[in-house]
């Protein structure tokens, strides 16, 4: 069984002799123990461990200290060996694990009605034929009616190819992940899977269930 695990924490932590930033250490870990990937995104507002509201506010962006979510899906016991040593560096922050469908390897049980999270990783620079593979994924889920999609670009992150790519602090690096997350109905996600395994050639595609409070 895959697993989604998602850590929140600070940008900076305050180490012994000086402020580090936190995120790349839990990228070199997952790094050093093979993941298959990781992604990292930054937010523009929030609240940290001190009930402290972070906002953008800074030119050097790291110095706001804004709230970091890093994502990474792996089979259940490679992310349970590691929790030990991720606790040891993160200080202050938050791990969540929840159980994923990995869409490109495995078939998806539909259950009558049930909700289910829809989350694609792949890198900005990918494409499907002459345009931009996330704006065809969108045009995707429109005529699916899948509503409320969102397109999140990371700052950092790294894939099968191991390799780490960063955001440029002068460009945008065509290198760097993006997210596309949606929720629908499992019917409804397990009608595109076919179209999703034809388009994603270099990335992943999860579904996570969910329980839907409002869609208006």
């Amino acid at each position: 069984m895959n697993q989604l695990l998602q850590i929140v924490v600070g940008e900076l932590e305050s180490g012994k002799s000086e402020w580090k930033t936190l995120y790349a250490e839990v990228v070199q870990v997952l790094w050093k123990h093979g993941f298959s990937g990781a992604t990292v995104f930054r937010s523009d507002e929030g609240i940290g461990e001190k009930d402290d509201i972070r906002a953008f506010i800074l030119e050097d962006v790291q110095f706001n200290n804004l709230p970091i979510v890093i994502e990474t899906v792996e089979r259940a016991d490679r992310i349970h060996s590691v929790l030990p040593e991720l606790r040891s560096i993160i200080p202050h922050g938050e791990m969540a694990i929840m159980n994923a469908y990995s869409l490109m390897e495995e078939e998806l049980p539909v259950k009558h009605n049930e909700a289910l999270m829809l989350k694609i990783y792949i890198k900005e620079k990918s494409s499907w034929f002459s345009r931009a593979l996330y704006e065809e994924i969108l045009d995707m889920f429109q005529k699916r009616d899948l509503i409320w999609t969102t397109v999140t670009k990371g700052i950092e992150g790294f894939g099968r190819d191991h390799v780490i790519h960063k955001q440029s602090l002068f460009s945008f690096s065509s290198q760097v992940p993006i997210v596309i997350e949606s929720v629908g109905k499992a019917e409804v996600i397990q009608e595109i899977i076919p179209e999703l395994r034809e388009r994603v050639k270099e990335g992943m595609v999860i579904a996570v269930s969910v329980q839907v409070v409002i869609d208006r």
